[in-house]
């Protein structure tokens, strides 16, 4: 079950502002599609620790819970405690302080054809690129660990 969630714990602070800190304690469940909720915070100011325990369900790539629902968001957590993924799988964060998820996304993979090749010198050679991942995805090539000027696309 992909997409967003919804909540399974529903905390209606009514505060203007929330400061959290020291360890915050949240729950999902894949299975049920559903995630503790803090809401009704004007001003939400991220710190501490996030732990977050999957109560139910393998997660999967394309997963996104809300945490929290706030107008406005400050601050950044300083470490997380995440379930544990499959190997190809990473937890994105990077919205928490945007719109209060979480995500699991799928890591990039990259794969260039030919993988290697024998060429005359001053011969050409046309190399292309295939990546696969959790969007947004871009491409810079690379010569002897430079960046090449336009190099952008597969």
């Amino acid at each position: 079950m992909g997409g967003t969630s919804t909540s399974t714990s529903n905390v209606d602070t009514g505060a203007g502002t929330l400061t959290l800190g020291g360890t915050v304690g949240m729950q999902i469940s894949k299975n049920a599609g559903t995630a503790d909720l803090i809401q009704g915070v004007t001003t939400l100011t991220d710190g501490g620790t996030l732990t977050v325990s999957n109560l139910a369900g393998t997660l999967a790539a394309g997963d996104s819970f809300t945490l929290f629902n706030a107008a406005n968001y400050a601050g950044t957590f300083a470490a997380f405690n995440l379930p544990s993924l499959s190997p190809g799988l990473a937890w994105d964060t990077s919205k928490l302080a945007v719109n209060g998820t979480i995500r699991v996304a799928a890591l990039p993979a990259v794969t260039v054809s030919p993988a290697a090749t024998n060429i005359i010198y001053g011969s050409s050679v046309t190399f292309t690129a295939d990546a696969t991942g959790t969007a947004p995805l871009s491409y810079q090539w690379q010569e002897d660990g430079m960046s090449l000027s336009g190099a952008t696309n597969s």
